[in-house]
């Protein structure tokens, strides 16, 4: 990473980068504000020059990781480099919630089908004993519990992409 980069995102932290976000808490470290915030630099950085834990379990208000935080917001850009970098796809949240859980609430189908390729378990219940498909149906997203249903019907399996 060049000098100017890493300058550059050192200002963004700086001047506050992070959208108002309910589950937003300030003491985050910067990979929880990144992923959450849709800050793909601010992600890069707190990986490659800070040196965080890409699986830090703590982010935010109610607590998950840098992954469900990007699902959840939808950016399928920033679950892809955390996955890249080792985030766990099958890590729980304090809910008992993968990151599919959390794109499937939201109806991010993309991030959905990112997610089941690169082997999340579409069985994976919350402490609710909801699946995500379950809550893709629950919160009216009947495309994203079909593609869902589909993957259950069909059995575990990792895709390659």
């Amino acid at each position: 990473m060049s000098a100017v980069v890493v300058f550059s995102v050192a200002l963004l932290l700086a001047a506050g980068s992070v959208r108002g976000d309910a589950s937003y808490d300030p003491r985050d470290p910067d990979i929880c504000k990144g992923a959450l915030a849709g800050n793909l630099l601010q992600v890069e950085w707190a990986i490659n020059v800070g040196k965080q834990d890409v699986n830090y379990r703590f982010c935010g208000t109610s607590p998950h990781m840098p992954i469900h935080g990007a699902a959840e917001t939808g950016n399928l850009e920033i679950v892809r480099y955390l996955v890249e970098n080792g985030a766990d796809v099958n890590a729980l949240d304090n809910d008992d919630e993968t990151a599919l859980h959390e794109a499937a609430e939201d109806g991010h189908l993309e991030v959905v089908k990112y997610l089941i390729a690169v082997g999340v378990d579409p069985d994976i219940r919350n402490d609710d004993g909801e699946t995500a498909a379950d809550i893709a149906l629950a919160r009216g997203y009947p495309e994203v519990h079909a593609y869902l249903r589909g993957q259950v019907e069909r059995g575990p399996r990792r895709l390659t992409m």
